[in-house]
């Protein structure tokens, strides 16, 4: 028995990429308010933490590294879902919509904005003892 579930242990990555049925609608705004949000969240976070340690430069090079795939895949999903998510006039969901919307824009511009302070912070400047 041991040895079957060995054979077959290599169909469990296929498995997980096997779409779900809740997920096989098309709901727009599905990927801006579970892939979208998270991601800028969380990077907006550890972008900050290596904001606070911009003079070293790993903490440039990760926030870099970090940064632009995160930009990047921020265009993709607003290129992608964000823009069928827009709410209409009549909508019942229209504060909601607008919310997710609003920060998600203003989260992508914080992550722009610390990137940028990132790549173009200064060096560490040699310590003089005075």
């Amino acid at each position: 028995m041991e040895t079957r579930f060995k054979r077959r242990c290599w169909l469990l990555p296929l498995l997980l990429l096997a779409p779900l049925p809740a997920m096989a609608r098309d709901f727009p705004g599905m990927l801006t308010v579970f892939v979208g949000l998270p991601l800028l969240v969380v990077a907006a976070a550890v972008m900050a933490l290596l904001l606070v340690f911009r003079r070293h430069g790993w903490a440039r090079v990760m926030g870099i590294l970090v940064g632009l795939p995160v930009l990047l895949t921020g265009v993709y999903v607003a290129c992608v879902d964000t823009w069928r998510f827009w709410p209409s006039l009549e909508s019942g969901e229209l504060g909601f919509r607008l919310v997710v919307i609003l920060g998600c824009a203003a989260l992508w511009a914080c992550v722009l904005a610390i990137t940028w302070r990132l790549w173009r912070g200064a060096p560490r400047a040699a310590s003089s003892r005075h």
